[in-house]
């Protein structure tokens, strides 16, 4: 008798119909089990900490809302609305000729519902933006000098017109400069930004070319001239003082198993950009200057 733990099978055991039993046949939809692949550690990720400089966009709102409660004011009163397009449009023969705050007046000015909705939506598309990275100051003196261009080129090329156009492609100049400059830090966000606002100001100016060649004697013209003024003066303010981002030598920041790297703006400095405005501002003199001189009369 065998071991009751001998584990050599008895009689019985060798002539149960299972115990010889060939292998069964696999389902041919039956799937091999998958092998576990090695576990391989994740790269550790990490962050770009951007300096900013505000939390809340106060000056977006407060230029949207001055451009809109002026825009209220001469819906609801004719006399008003005369006054203002005879005392703030830019008519280049008078803003030449002595009176030049029409450079600023007109920038708040619009001539209809589709004119105010397209800017006003454009300013909150760019200035939320780049209030926060550029800091308050910096995006006020893009927007006002960036406008201010676009209002001299306009009057130097005997074009007139009212509207914050030209300042919100100041706006978008500079932001087309800044995101291409740190194109690398942002990375494909940056690159369909871009696009987006290429493609936008270019159904812009292709629009405001469409409405100039086809307009009737006495209707209403687009000013091509001032957005111009307006994009150049952008993209050459934030050349001079836009942000510089730098991500110096450091040790990382370590938050939840992230690696945080921060980064600094190597132009914030307002000394710095003094030279650079005065050169800006003294440019646009001279252009009013030649303006004085090329026109002669107001018509």
């Amino acid at each position: 008798m065998s071991h009751p733990l001998d584990n050599t099978p008895s009689d019985e055991q060798a002539d149960h119909p299972l115990g010889n039993e060939e292998p069964r046949q696999r389902h041919p939809f039956a799937q091999d089990p998958q092998k576990r692949k090695p576990d391989v550690p994740e790269k550790p990720k990490q962050m770009i900490r951007l300096p900013r400089r505000i939390e809340k966009p106060y000056a977006t709102y407060t230029l949207l809302a001055i451009n809109v409660v002026i825009f209220v004011i001469g819906l609801v009163s004719n006399s008003a609305w005369e006054w203002l397009v005879v005392n703030g449009v830019n008519i280049p023969y008078y803003t030449a000729h002595g009176q030049i705050y029409r450079l600023v007046t007109s920038m708040f000015l619009h001539g209809n519902l589709a004119h105010i909705a397209f800017n006003m939506l454009a300013l909150l598309y760019l200035g939320r933006l780049l209030e926060s990275l550029f800091g308050r100051t910096r995006f006020l003196l893009i927007y006002f000098l960036g406008g201010l261009g676009g209002s001299v080129l306009g009057t130097l090329l005997n074009e007139g017109g009212l509207g914050a156009s030209g300042a919100v492609f100041a706006l978008w100049g500079g932001e087309l400069i800044y995101l291409y400059r740190n194109r690398e830090l942002y990375g494909g966000w940056a690159r369909q930004r871009m696009q987006q606002s290429l493609m936008l100001m270019g159904l812009n100016f292709a629009y405001g070319i469409f409405v100039n060649v086809n307009a009737q004697e006495g209707g209403t013209l687009i000013g091509n001239f001032a957005h111009l003024g307006g994009l150049i003066g952008g993209v050459l303010l934030t050349f001079m003082i836009g942000p510089r981002i730098h991500i110096p030598p450091q040790t990382p920041d370590v938050v939840n198993g992230i690696r945080i790297y921060n980064a600094e703006d190597t132009n914030d400095q307002p000394k710095g950009w003094l030279s650079w405005l005065a050169l800006y501002v003294l440019g646009l003199v001279i252009l009013m200057v030649a303006a004085g001189l090329i026109i002669t009369s107001p018509i």
